[in-house]
């Protein structure tokens, strides 16, 4: 049962990468309107796969520790770092994501891109901000003693 548990913490974190690293270059990609459109998009999704993924990777961790790994004060660490990330993408970040959101339905037309780099530039550093704590818990993971 170890096994499997370990198997599917290490997979869900390893297609978390993708989004921990991609993410902000991801929204500053866009240069028209369709594509802004298509990465608003792309952040719904991919936030909802974060969500799941990081209650995954809780539960499966804590399963780890109950099935018979040694707890040990880097588990406390990155228990902590993973509530600070949390907090932080559904509290301190959430109001720019709703904001760029809520672009899908109110705006179009030759305005949009210049609203869009507006209401972005104060998204993306609460974003680096999210991703920063994400590597330190990947780190922390991986340097673990």
């Amino acid at each position: 049962m170890y096994s499997i548990v370990v198997i599917i913490h290490v997979s869900v974190a390893l297609i978390g990468f993708g989004q921990t690293f991609l993410f902000p270059f991801l929204l500053q990609f866009p240069r028209s309107e369709e594509g802004a459109r298509t990465v608003l998009g792309l952040l719904g999704g991919m936030g909802t796969l974060a969500k799941c993924s990081d209650f995954i990777l809780l539960g499966s961790g804590m399963c780890m520790v109950i099935l018979g790994y040694p707890f040990e004060p880097w588990i406390i660490a990155s228990l902590l770092l993973f509530f600070i990330m949390r907090f932080s993408s559904a509290v301190l970040s959430r109001k720019a994501a709703l904001s760029l959101w809520e672009m899908l339905n109110q705006e179009s037309g030759p305005y949009f891109m210049e609203e869009y780099r507006k209401r972005m530039a104060l998204f993306i550093p609460k974003v680096w901000f999210t991703q920063a704590i994400n590597t330190a818990i990947i780190l922390l993971m991986i340097l673990k003693p």
